[in-house]
């Protein structure tokens, strides 16, 4: 049930921002993150199909998303290295 509500709000969502059709991809790659922080089992067709846009294209806005989580990660854990190494001097 909770997965029928996530697709209606995100189509909501695409809709109301223009039809899903005119997003750009980072916009799609905005409310994709949405969607999954409400429904994180979530599936490429059925995100194919809320985007009117391909299995592959999901895919790769996903690969996308993840490389730039693992980025923000890897930053992240630079800063504090280097903020543990500001305190021990």
């Amino acid at each position: 049930m909770g997965q029928h509500v996530a697709q209606d709000n995100a189509q909501k969502d695409a809709h109301a921002q223009g039809d899903a059709h005119n997003m750009t991809p980072k916009e799609r790659r905005q409310e994709i993150i949405k969607i999954l922080e409400e429904n994180p089992e979530i599936s490429t067709l059925e995100l194919s199909k809320i985007f009117s846009v391909s299995r592959s294209t999901i895919s790769r806005d996903l690969r996308k998303l993840q490389h730039v989580a693992q980025g923000d990660a890897q930053d992240n854990a630079q800063k504090d290295a280097h903020a543990q190494n500001d305190t021990q001097k």
